[in-house]
């Protein structure tokens, strides 16, 4: 039986108000999901570095200004978490292009107009990313209309079209709407929001401009792709993916529909061509952390929980150790591993090809890297948008397939047997969103906090001291983390800011502190303190990432 011909059942699911409703019900839980707490949560290491770049300083003007060995309040280091007077736009971009190329100005540029006009604070700074993200629900939806052009919950069958393209499509939007992972990132003042919503916007452009195949579809592609590129370069291995994907889908044939969507990515690499020219000339080894070498167990433990994390995180840690976890993650491989099963094997080419070129367009050249060179490039969940993107459709499918099981008398059990597969299952996944959104709701801190998980519970010992000061260097993670822990800490709360990141010697501790913290010290600052206050530190808390000790 062909896929036209299985599937034919959609118009029975599709045009019932129940099942319109429950989606639509989801898609408005998940909005709200993404508009409320959006600024509970701990203002983490890299959320503030996009404060400092927005604020138009560089890390080498805090380091002469802040990181002078002189005591210095909360309120003076958020100083540099704000527009500063006198600063530009051309500040922002010079901040990024001197220090941090890797990171394009687009998100940057919008921060920045956007808390000139709102203010800086987190939420107001949270809220652009929460807004943006409400854009992945219109740009997911295009998408499922070019790949299957037929609008959600429509009665109207189309014979040449995948049949259950209304169901898929309200399912697609359902699970976009409560995957924590999506809420997580929409919920974050960093760029990866924006880049979500331009992969979908830039795809579905893509593949309208296939359709329609005219100048101006290739110009629009042409422009999102441009955006995207502004706002992460990894958006380029999306591009190369679409393009391997038009080389197939015209048979490696140099006609005119392939010469144009040639022109439209190279009109959008020349449109990137200056940001280009920054990257090549600053040579800023920024993720130079992602080459170190990590078990491969551990890679292995951390794909998995890539794939969970779509769809379920448990509350409290990172959930390697959560017993949900080990429940969960095998049903949710499984799941996974069939829906990209029965894509293959169902769904037109057309279909299938795009989605795993785009699941495996930035996680296939990340794993393979780490295979072959070692690190942890596909470690970070951040980078892998394209991959949870390719991941929900593939899902949504499946469940579409299972729910439209078309009614054949001879058949009939099989066919029951397939639907209450797919409203189980359906329930199971969204159930299991649903739950992981209010668990982050109530959270203070998440694994996209990633180096500042712990950072909460490390201002609540501060806090609690009496007259305390607390002692940090520029070690490391610490410029960053001292910039993110100075929006818990409390006003009485002081800080000693050692200038070097190579501490050769420590200033006199003032005797008028009754507290004194040391904030993540280097073996060899720890010993130098040790030695100038003749006694010895004791830990106070740490995790893998945060040392907090005390005189």
């Amino acid at each position: 039986m062909s896929w036209k011909t299985e599937l034919t059942s959609l118009q029975r699911i599709g045009t019932r108000g129940w099942f319109s409703l429950i989606m639509l019900a989801v898609v408005a839980v998940g909005i709200y999901f993404r508009l409320a707490h959006f600024d509970d949560q701990v203002y983490w290491h890299d959320e503030a570095y996009t404060s400092l770049r927005i604020s138009g300083f560089t890390s080498a003007e805090i380091r002469q200004n802040l990181f002078d060995d002189r005591v210095v309040s909360a309120a003076d280091v958020l100083r540099y978490q704000h527009p500063g007077v006198g600063k530009t736009v051309f500040d922002v971009v010079h901040s990024l292009a001197a220090e941090d190329a890797q990171h394009p100005p687009l998100c940057y540029l919008m921060a920045w107009t956007w808390v000139k006009a709102f203010g800086a604070s987190v939420g107001t700074l949270r809220s652009l990313s929460a807004l943006i993200g409400l854009f992945v629900l219109p740009g997911l939806y295009w998408l499922c209309q070019e790949l299957f052009n037929q609008p959600p919950f429509s009665s109207k069958s189309i014979p040449s079209t995948l049949g259950s393209a209304g169901v898929f499509t309200g399912l697609a939007l359902a699970l976009a709407a409560v995957s924590p992972y999506h809420l997580l990132y929409a919920q974050e003042a960093r760029e990866f929001g924006l880049w979500t919503v331009l992969i979908l916007f830039y795809s579905a452009a893509f593949l309208r401009a296939l359709r329609l195949n005219t100048w101006v579809a290739w110009g629009l592609t042409a422009g999102f792709l441009a955006a995207g590129l502004y706002t992460l370069p990894l958006m380029l291995l999306v591009a190369l993916a679409n393009t391997v994907y038009l080389l197939i889908a015209e048979r490696f044939r140099l006609n005119q529909k392939v010469r144009r969507g040639l022109l439209s990515l190279a009109g959008a690499i020349l449109a990137y061509g200056p940001w280009l020219w920054v990257l090549y000339q600053s040579r800023a080894p920024g993720t130079s952390w992602t080459a170190q070498p990590i078990p491969i167990s551990l890679l292995f433990k951390v794909w998995g929980m890539h794939v969970a994390r779509a769809f379920y995180i448990p509350p409290g840690d990172f959930g390697f150790d959560h017993w949900s976890t080990y429940l969960m993650l095998p049903l949710l491989l499984l799941l996974v591993a069939y829906s990209f099963y029965k894509l293959g094997r169902s769904a037109p080419l057309r279909v299938w090809l795009f989605v795993l070129l785009l699941a495996a367009s930035v996680a296939l050249p990340l794993v393979a890297a780490d295979l072959i060179l070692g690190g942890q490039r596909s470690t970070s969940s951040r980078y892998l948008v394209p991959f949870y993107l390719g991941l929900l459709l593939a899902v949504a499918y499946l469940l579409a397939y299972l729910l439209s099981a078309e009614r054949v008398p001879s058949r009939r059990g099989a066919r029951d047997w397939q639907r209450c597969l797919g409203l189980g299952l359906t329930a199971l996944v969204l159930g299991l969103g649903i739950a992981s959104c209010g668990f982050n709701a109530r959270a203070e801190t998440a694994w996209t906090k990633v180096i500042s998980y712990s950072l909460p519970e490390v201002a609540r010992v501060i806090n609690a001291a009496p007259k305390p000061l607390l002692v940090s260097d520029a070690f490391g993670i610490n410029l960053g983390s001292v910039l993110a822990l100075s929006h818990r800490l409390e006003p009485q709360v002081r800080l000693l800011l050692i200038g070097s990141s190579d501490v050769q010697h420590v200033p006199q501790i003032p005797q008028e502190y009754e507290t004194v913290f040391v904030f993540n010290p280097s073996e060899h600052f720890r010993q130098l303190l040790e030695q100038q206050e003749r006694q010895k530190l004791s830990l106070r808390f740490n995790d893998v990432h945060l040392f907090l000790w005390q005189l």
